[in-house]
């Protein structure tokens, strides 16, 4: 923590990167605790993932013993004047606790038209603790009005991945242009995002469910959010009704494909099933839903349970283009 170099003023570099438009870095400048407090309690991102208490635990050490590498870079989005670090949160947050030191770092203001962008860029950094996909998708919750856990909002990522591939297994498609598609955290949150509204209807279905393992299991499984999410695009008042039926599970009767789908998630407790076997079983009991046919067990894998899975891939392309996005 070298004491050569001038304090971090902030606000004058802001204003001067406002006013320039270019994208600015600022290297070699000294943050404080004071500094980067503010930094983090008055401009943090707010999608910013949960501070991992080890990352935090070892990047405080290394400041507090003077070992902590000098340099390392500080990403701030600048969106209609207001800027927000969109990299370098357990740094600084490390740094604010380290009361009279100083730290010196790289600091970048690049930018941003939209909040679309701002969630892309964001959604790039994946340096040092990688970035889940509930990290990526902190946004979810303060813009939807949800209470939805890490671990489900891990699942969304994933159920956005599989919408990608139109719930076809990974390894499927040989182009690796494809595949880094669905790979691509940023890619992912602009899915989520198109899908927000259904989302929303999802994640506040059925209040009065009863049984708390349905929604669980439900909220959980990305495959399930998925194949929930298209259906929900593609029929709105007809999918609410299947989805609440099932996670009510009120009054339901044997040959009910709802029930159906009930039984089938209790068992997953104590069975592993693969993501495209979900899918499979969710198609099966929803399409048998929709054309009034009795369904007593989902049996995966006959002709048709599978016919049902591939309705559900072309319904993903019918209703949703990753081109598009």
């Amino acid at each position: 923590m070298s004491a050569h170099y001038k304090s971090f003023d902030f606000e004058k570099e802001l204003k001067a990167f406002i006013k320039s438009g270019e994208k600015h870095s600022v290297s070699g400048w000294m943050i404080d605790s004071e500094v980067a407090a503010k930094l983090i309690e008055k401009y943090n991102y707010k999608g910013q993932r949960d501070i991992r208490p080890m990352n935090y635990g070892l990047i405080y050490e290394g400041m507090r013993r003077n070992t902590f590498p000098p340099y390392t870079n500080i990403h701030i989005a600048v969106l209609d004047g207001i800027p927000h670090v969109i990299d370098g949160q357990h740094r600084l947050r490390s740094m604010s606790a380290c009361h009279g030191y100083e730290q010196d770092f790289t600091i970048h203001f690049e930018k941003v038209d939209t909040l679309k962008m701002l969630e892309a860029r964001y959604g790039e950094f994946d340096k040092g603790a990688a970035r889940t996909n509930g990290d990526v998708l902190g946004w979810l919750n303060d813009e939807l009005g949800l209470k939805i856990s890490k671990h489900s909002r891990r699942s969304v990522g994933t159920s956005a991945s599989i919408i990608i591939k139109t719930f076809r297994v990974t390894g499927s498609s040989n182009d690796p242009a494809f595949v880094s598609l669905y790979k691509d955290k940023s890619v992912i949150s602009k899915v989520v995002r198109e899908f927000s509204s259904e989302l929303k209807i999802l994640f506040q279905a059925a209040p009065g469910a009863s049984n708390p393992i349905l929604k669980k299991l439900f909220h959980n499984n990305g495959s399930l959010i998925a194949s929930s999410l298209i259906a929900l695009r593609a029929n709105r008042v007809e999918a609410l009704e299947f989805i609440e039926g099932i996670l009510l599970d009120d009054g339901l009767k044997a040959g009910c494909p709802r029930k159906a789908m009930v039984s089938y998630l209790l068992k997953k407790t104590n069975e592993k099933k693969s993501g495209v076997d979900d899918a499979q079983a969710f198609a099966t009991s929803y399409f048998s839903y929709v054309q009034e046919r009795k369904l007593n067990n989902i049996n995966l894998g006959t002709q048709f349970s599978v016919s049902c899975l591939q309705k559900l891939r072309e319904l993903t392309k019918a209703v949703f283009n990753v081109n598009e996005i």
